[in-house]
């Protein structure tokens, strides 16, 4: 259906990926960030889709799982003396599912590809998958930026598997705005041009209705196929969504010739058995409606 077209697509990603780390590059990037959404570069606390009421109620969240858990979590107010420790203690939060003020990064850019591609399998909208690439200078931007590398430790081996930082946005008072250095940011977009698809479909239904009134011959075959344009035509967001679908899976199996794999980014037992659970869930709802 789609003549190996996602294979070049995974080489194309392949090359700009090869560009944007090379020494040659002027801007040569370092670390990664995949999006299933083209949605702004915030965490997860700060995103449109989050109440107030958990904004300002996440410190009593935090205190309450830290008294009810204190062998996994231990609780530190927000300020400068404990940013350390506290980072520690939200990647942890964070680890276990809980949306905080930190932004995952990695350094790996197939890891970020994998990010990018591991929530487009169950869309329901249109999207624009994102890939980020930043040239971060670890030193430089923990100081004056909102890069940090959380402790690593038996307990978070998540983070460990993933290669990965983050952007903390509880530093953002304590940096002062003048004193702040950018990060170079790229991001390429996955976008699937749907006036171009449309334009085409329109375009081959009025040939096909051309060469019908062309002659009084009733061709079946060709008036069948111009009402299968014509469902195309109308469903149009459905097949793009298809076709992202498609696409998606298409680069995992190639990911995986590589050997990046989606249940590699959860090692920790517990996300592990999570991941798998919820694997096999999708899978035998899937096969049950065909069965129907």
């Amino acid at each position: 259906m789609y003549n190996g077209g996602d294979w070049q697509l995974f080489y194309l990603y392949k090359e700009l990926i090869q560009f944007f780390t090379s020494d040659s590059f002027q801007d040569s990037c370092n670390y990664f960030r995949g999006q299933s959404h083209e949605y702004p570069l915030l965490p997860g606390i700060l995103r449109k889709n989050v109440q107030n009421d958990y904004r300002q109620r996440f410190e009593y969240l935090y205190k309450r799982v830290a008294n009810e858990f204190p062998e996994k979590i231990s609780y530190f107010p927000l300020d400068t003396d404990n940013m350390g420790d506290r980072e520690e203690q939200l990647a942890l939060l964070q680890h276990y599912g809980l949306k905080t003020s930190l932004l995952d990064i990695t350094k790996n850019p197939y890891i970020a590809l994998l990010f990018m591609l591991s929530g487009l399998s169950h869309i329901n909208q249109k999207c624009s998958p994102s890939l980020f690439f930043f040239k971060i200078d670890d030193e430089k931007h923990r100081e004056k930026h909102l890069f940090t590398e959380v402790k690593k430790d038996r307990i978070n081996e998540r983070i460990i598997a993933q290669k990965g930082a983050f952007l903390n946005f509880d530093k953002i008072d304590s940096i002062k705005s003048y004193d702040i250095k950018k990060i170079k940011t790229y991001k390429i977009v996955l976008e699937y041009d749907e006036h171009f698809h449309k334009k085409s479909l329109r375009e081959d239904i009025k040939r096909i209705e051309e060469l019908l009134s062309m002659t009084q011959t009733n061709y079946t075959e060709l008036g069948e196929y111009k009402q299968e344009l014509e469902k195309k035509l109308s469903n149009s967001d459905y097949e793009i969504l298809e076709c992202l679908r498609h696409i998606c899976e298409e680069l995992i199996k190639k990911l995986k010739e590589y050997h990046y794999f989606k249940e590699d980014l959860f090692p920790d037992f517990e996300r592990k058995i999570q991941y798998l659970a919820q694997h096999y869930e999708a899978t035998t709802r899937k096969t049950l409606g065909l069965d129907n």
